[in-house]
């Protein structure tokens, strides 16, 4: 799923996908990635291997053997600091704040100095995306790796092009990558600042390598929800709403409409059945009647699945909450949450609850996972979560 969640209020207007990433100018250099993220590639420390003790010290694999072997008491190497009583590489970052940003009682795993533009994972492993331009072409890179490590083997899923029809026309990768169950598709997109917020979405068949580009104007989110089918959240064709599509298919259709002004994330929460699907209003009124804000559908997948038109996204139950989210274990959403000045102050996150018998759903107030702008986004990654902070990501549980 959609794991990048740094996203300013441009970049929503831009439909830049999930989250921030800086903008590609199809005419000169890539700006690279790393806005949902400075994440969207994680790796995890050795979680199952010895701490290699040297000459150098401490070559930690973030593994409970390197919490055994603690560095309060063991020196890290050169290129390693101590959080929390496990060495990490640095990345080339200051790490002297982590600690103090991390919530209390959050336990450091390790860290891969990867930053990816997208990332998720799925049956154990890692997909990421990345971006580059030359010229007037962008190609986006989609790899895949076991995490469990700190230098991770990747290996080259697909790779798919997009050619800009002149300079200076700017390019953003998708801040998210949604793999099917079965791992056989995968999905991800970009937008640019062409009119319509013109962009795609190339659904992997991963076996294959092959990449089947389907029109995705303003794409923001994708999530599958079986093996077979997938949404986006996204304004295609130039409607606002959530969009299904067939994993091999050239199309997407429209099933959910009224889903505000502009888009935010889509994820299925399997264990209840449920879609959720964020969107802003900035004009448009809410069935609260407020014109402004944020809010999150609540929709049923099986319904979805079936619909012949779409559903009327203000007829169906609606969460106040941050639009922009991450499904975490634990029926968990986290989001960033930003300052008055648009920097990250914080990750926050908010708990779900069904009511018995499939009713209504609640959600929490939210907790802090994390406190200033060292880390800027987060992952769900198995039991564990990657937070992304300059050069790399960091996995805690």
């Amino acid at each position: 799923m959609r794991t990048f969640l740094v996203v300013s209020s441009v970049c929503l207007i831009l439909g830049c996908n999930s989250g921030g990433n800086p903008p590609v100018d199809a005419g000169g250099d890539a700006g690279g990635g790393g806005g949902d993220v400075g994440v969207r590639d994680a790796g995890g420390g050795d979680a199952g291997g010895d701490a290699g003790v040297g000459d150098a010290g401490v070559v930690a694999d973030g593994g409970a053997d390197a919490a055994a072997a603690s560095c309060a008491t063991v020196r890290c190497s050169a290129d390693h600091a101590c959080v929390r009583g496990v060495c990490v590489p640095t990345c080339g970052a200051d790490t002297s704040t982590f600690d103090a940003a991390l919530a209390g009682g959050l336990a450091v795993v390790g860290s891969v100095c990867r930053t990816p533009t997208a990332l998720t994972y799925a049956g154990g492993q890692m997909y990421e995306l990345t971006a580059s331009t030359s010229g007037l072409v962008t190609t986006f890179t989609l790899q895949r790796w076991t995490p469990g490590t700190e230098t991770p083997a990747a290996t080259t899923i697909a790779t798919a092009t997009y050619t800009a029809a002149a300079a200076g026309t700017m390019v953003f990768a998708g801040g998210y990558v949604a793999v099917a169950p079965d791992q056989m598709h995968a999905v991800f997109g970009y937008t640019t600042t062409l009119a319509g917020i013109v962009g795609g979405v190339f659904d992997v068949a991963t076996g294959t390598g092959t990449a089947t580009e389907l029109p995705a104007n303003g794409n923001y989110d994708a999530a599958f929800t079986d093996g077979t089918h997938y949404l986006v959240n996204g304004a295609l064709g130039g409607a606002q709403g959530v969009y299904r599509a067939t994993s091999g298919g050239t199309s997407l259709a429209q099933v959910v409409s009224h889903v505000g002004d502009a888009s935010g994330s889509v994820v299925f929460w399997g264990d209840e059945g449920l879609v959720l699907a964020g969107g802003i209003a900035f004009a448009t009124a809410w069935p609260d009647g407020a014109t402004t804000g944020e809010r999150v559908l609540v929709l049923d997948a099986a319904a979805l699945a079936s619909a012949s038109a779409p559903i009327d996204g203000s007829t169906v139950p609606q969460l106040t909450m941050p639009s922009t989210f991450e499904m975490l274990p634990g029926a968990r959403v986290a989001s960033v949450h930003y300052d008055a000045t648009y920097a990250v102050d914080a990750i926050q996150v908010r708990t779900l609850t069904r009511a018995t018998g499939g009713g209504a759903v609640s959600v929490s107030s939210p907790t802090n996972l994390t406190t200033g702008s060292t880390f800027t986004s987060i992952t769900a990654a198995g039991s564990d979560v990657a937070l992304g902070f300059s050069g790399g990501l960091l996995f805690v549980h």
